[in-house]
């Protein structure tokens, strides 16, 4: 009888890095060991509030970019089958990756399932899960949080943070992997060209901050270049050339056919680096500096007295095959975690 396994992760979530996880794991878990399991995605359970707060918006503007992009989403949610979880018994639960322990997102439901509580499950184990921007006194207000993160069978952390949070429910079991993506090596079978709908050569601009640290800096290289500035995502900029509306296949096409890429987000920078593209960041948060240390990647980070000279160092002696080996261990690693349970 093939084992049943279930992934409980942000599934109906406005972002691109949200889609990309949720896709890598499922993707990796069925081509892998699709002979031997079945792999369902679980859903978190909404409220109505939930669901006011995910589609609904006071600006009109907003709203509108909103509902094309949830339907953008919903267009590439074909690539993964999602369905509620009903107390069914599974052989083995993972629970991640991306924000689901951050209680403090009041974007996504906190739903107790996250954390291995209510989960019928031989084994139960958290995958690269990440706490965000939460604070660690934050998760001694909930009890029952801590208590079923200390019952998991594991957790394998992605960030500092999260390694932190392991310590403090007293769970026993704690190791590093990376975030899913990394584990999934089909990403360029689904690109196809952005440049010709672009209509020229262009700088992939991926940030929920209109004034990054760079701006400045990022503008003139900009005007130097001749190369305008495309922005992508929930947000828009109105220092960008174009603020586009995509899916999650048409934002990894616009990655990849992007010049440079500039970003503050974990997964604008993890992705552009699965990619091979030369991308410029700033650490915007703890998440992506732990990615730029255990990557290797402190060399290529931007911050707000970063000059254009600085830039064109960096991508002068952007060196691919030192990040391509280091990508390669870290994949070898979380693979070989997830062999270990599987």
């Amino acid at each position: 009888m093939k084992k049943k396994i279930g992934v409980f992760t942000l599934t109906d979530a406005l972002n691109y890095g949200a889609f990309y996880q949720m896709f890598a794991l499922q993707q990796f878990l069925k081509e892998h060991y699709g002979e031997s399991c079945t792999v369902t995605v679980y859903s978190p359970d909404e409220t109505l509030k939930d669901k006011l707060v995910k589609y609904l918006s006071i600006s009109l503007k907003r709203f509108y970019r909103k509902s094309v992009l949830r339907a953008k989403f919903s267009s590439d949610m074909t690539s993964v089958a999602v369905h509620k979880y009903a107390g069914e018994h599974l052989d083995i639960a993972f629970f991640g990756s991306d924000e689901i322990w951050n209680i403090e997102n009041k974007s996504f439901p906190n739903d107790p399932n996250f954390f291995g509580i209510g989960v019928n499950a031989v084994l139960k184990i958290a995958f690269a899960p990440s706490i965000g921007f939460a604070k660690m006194e934050t998760f001694g207000l909930h009890p029952s949080i801590l208590e079923g993160i200390r019952q998991l069978d594991a957790v394998l952390y992605r960030d500092e943070g999260t390694r932190l949070l392991g310590e403090k429910s007293g769970q026993k079991v704690l190791g590093r992997v990376m975030d899913p993506t990394i584990v999934y090596d089909d990403w360029m079978k689904h690109v196809s060209p952005m440049k010709s709908e672009i209509g020229s050569p262009y700088i992939a601009y991926y940030s929920y901050s209109s004034e990054p640290p760079f701006l400045e800096t990022l503008l003139k290289f900009s005007r130097e270049r001749n190369l305008p500035i495309v922005s992508a995502g929930f947000n828009t900029h109105e220092w960008a050339s174009r603020n586009l509306c995509l899916s999650p296949w048409e934002f990894l096409s616009f990655l990849n056919d992007a010049e440079y890429v500039f970003t503050t987000t974990f997964h604008g920078s993890i992705m552009s680096t699965l990619l091979g593209k030369k991308v410029l960041f700033s650490p915007s948060s703890h998440k992506v500096m732990d990615f730029s240390e255990i990557m290797g990647l402190r060399e290529y980070e931007i911050n707000e007295e970063s000059t254009v000279q600085d830039l064109e160092a960096i991508i002068q002696n952007y060196n691919h095959e030192k990040v391509n080996l280091k990508k390669n261990e870290l994949k070898r690693m979380s693979r070989e975690k997830l062999n270990d349970f599987l």
